[in-house]
């Protein structure tokens, strides 16, 4: 019988994590809110995609400020410039002559990620009304004609994470005092 119980209160323990897990939205962005308030305070982000059908991953970071409705309540963390922050997709090359401007190695290296063929991208991550449980993204590719993708992201370790158009984002932050 106590072999029993302890099963079913481990079972019931993994129920309820998941649901811990997934509340660390509001906590997270409302920890970053708070740190934002601070003058002088200032959180990087780094966003990862990777698409489904594997043509491409892109790199982008930039850094974040509060996001304040019409009633001056903070709620999320936005763009600090409107600029956006840097993008780099894999499907663009570069080749050491690019970088050393050596003519010698010209197009025996391609790497991807070219630093001298940047995008913009503008990143809000905001509370989602009535929910502990997600943050709703929003990502604007500024650099080709405002192209906006949005989902409902989950959070998990310090991460937030979800899908839009068969693309899987992650965000991660770094507090910088």
């Amino acid at each position: 019988m106590r072999k029993l119980h302890l099963t079913l209160l481990l079972f019931v323990a993994s129920l309820a994590a998941p649901g811990q897990a997934a509340a660390q939205c509001r906590a997270l962005l409302q920890g970053h809110v708070n740190f934002l308030a601070r003058d002088g305070s200032t959180v990087r982000y780094k966003m990862t995609t990777n698409r489904a059908d594997g043509r491409l991953v892109s790199f982008t970071e930039g850094t974040l400020k509060r996001k304040f409705d019409l009633n001056n309540i903070p709620i999320g963390i936005t763009d600090v410039t409107g600029g956006g922050g840097v993008q780099l997709f894999s499907d663009r090359l570069y080749t050491h002559n690019e970088v050393q401007r050596c003519t010698f190695y010209s197009g025996l290296i391609r790497k991807p990620f070219n630093g001298l063929s940047p995008d913009r991208t503008e990143v809000e991550v905001l509370f989602v009304p009535g929910s502990d449980q997600s943050a709703l993204v929003k990502t604007t590719l500024l650099s080709w004609g405002s192209v906006q993708q949005s989902f409902t992201g989950e959070c998990r370790g310090g991460l937030v994470f979800g899908f839009a158009d068969n693309i899987m984002f992650t965000l991660s932050f770094e507090r910088v005092p």
